[in-house]
């Protein structure tokens, strides 16, 4: 699955929806499933809802939270090579929807791991920490096909990190502040920072 292109579809405001539009918002419960605690188990009766509503077959359709993404491997390859089998990628951007008011503790725990370990922020969090500011959405989702472990705000950049491979190949996914829900991967959601960083001053360093 692509992202939208705003050439082909035109986002207007919400209070110009037409009489006849169908709420899809993921904070409702659908058949008393909530995006959390069942997160996976979500987004497939999500997909689901919106194909049935379009009187779309889901036939040949991907409905899941985990998507096959393989034109990711691609644009993989064609990135720099510092952004290539790097050991953290921290997706540390403001989300828009409540995820993560204070960013502070995420900025902080990058440079505590950065002196140890090959880290990619989303944002930058100052000099000396490679940042992936100036590449798109397609370009952060591939470099999560070969990071060993991804940190994340539950931002706009963690939706093409849902792909396959990372999830085979991720060790331990972890979420600042606790809101995913449950998956079936290595996880750890919470609202201590400091349980994230005591985890990885407990491995090895790689540099």
């Amino acid at each position: 699955m692509q992202l939208v292109d705003p050439e082909t579809v035109a986002l207007k405001p919400y209070h110009l929806r037409p009489a006849s539009t169908v709420e899809l918002w993921q904070g409702i419960p659908i058949n008393g499933v909530g995006r959390a605690p069942m997160v996976e188990h979500y987004f497939s009766l999500f997909y689901e809802k919106i194909i049935n509503h379009l009187g779309i077959s889901p036939e040949g359709l991907q409905l899941n939270l985990w998507l096959d993404q393989p034109f990711l491997q691609p644009i993989y390859d064609s990135l720099d090579e510092k952004y290539k089998n790097i050991d953290i990628l921290i997706l540390n951007n403001k989300g828009y929807s409540g995820q993560c008011n204070d960013h502070t503790p995420v900025n902080d725990l990058a440079k505590h791991l950065s002196l140890r370990f090959d880290v990619v922020v989303s944002d930058s969090v100052g000099e000396g920490i490679k940042n992936a500011e100036c590449l798109t959405l397609k370009q952060i989702g591939a470099i999560s096909l070969h990071a060993k472990w991804i940190i994340t705000t539950n931002s706009s950049p963690s939706i093409l990190c849902y792909n396959t491979t990372a999830k085979a190949n991720v060790k331990k996914w972890f979420y600042y502040p606790a809101g995913i829900g449950i998956l079936s991967v290595d996880n750890m959601p919470t609202n201590n920072i400091h349980a994230i960083r005591q985890y990885f001053d407990s491995i090895p360093a790689s540099r």
